[in-house]
């Protein structure tokens, strides 16, 4: 039971992990490249003859979108994209070197991730990782967790005789009301 409980720990820490590179690499996209799109994107709109920046801000909307995909959807590809997007830039010479390398690391982060990802999805617990869930759920598996209303049911039952007692029959006679006996002290006031 102990190492039930310390297994779920340690895989409910690798999910933290996972989500700290998911999240850091989404924000480290968006600051980086969205920095540089704005930028472009400004320098573009002050300059006439603007093509060539306009090109660079789109490709910086390209790699925050396959960087995020990349880590919010778990899929590899995206994950691998980014940085090749940002390599090509860098081969025809609109971004630097230093822009590829921090792309191809956190590209390399998010693939990591995602593997440890695949293979915690794979084990008991997934995604809680909360041993008081799994006891919870096999408790009410076998039916010993009972609502409120199953339990007074059962009170009611076993405090209840299956005895009942019989009721005279007095035929079937209607009750009326006996209007022989009559005061007349209501009527006085």
């Amino acid at each position: 039971m102990e190492d039930k409980r310390e297994e779920y720990a340690k895989n409910l820490m690798k999910m933290k992990q996972c989500n700290k590179i998911y999240n850091g690499g989404a924000i480290a996209y968006i600051g980086i490249f969205g920095f540089i799109m704005a930028e472009t994107f400004a320098g573009s709109a002050l300059v006439l003859a603007g093509g060539g920046l306009f090109s660079v801000s789109l490709a910086c909307a390209v790699v925050i979108v396959l960087g995020f995909l990349g880590a919010y959807k778990k899929n590899n590809i995206f994950a691998l994209a980014a940085p090749a997007v940002v390599l090509l830039m860098t081969i025809i010479g609109v971004l630097s070197l230093p822009l590829f390398i921090v792309s191809a690391v956190i590209g390399g982060l998010t693939v990591m991730a995602n593997k440890q990802y695949k293979w915690l999805s794979e084990q008991e617990g997934f995604p809680m990782f909360s041993y008081h869930l799994k006891e919870y759920d096999e408790r009410k598996a076998r039916n010993e967790i009972k609502t409120e209303y199953q339990e007074q049911y059962e009170k009611y039952k076993s405090q209840s005789s299956n005895d009942m007692e019989v009721l005279p029959d007095t035929g079937d006679e209607v009750m009326q009301q006996k209007t022989e006996v009559r005061n007349n002290y209501m009527d006085e006031l």
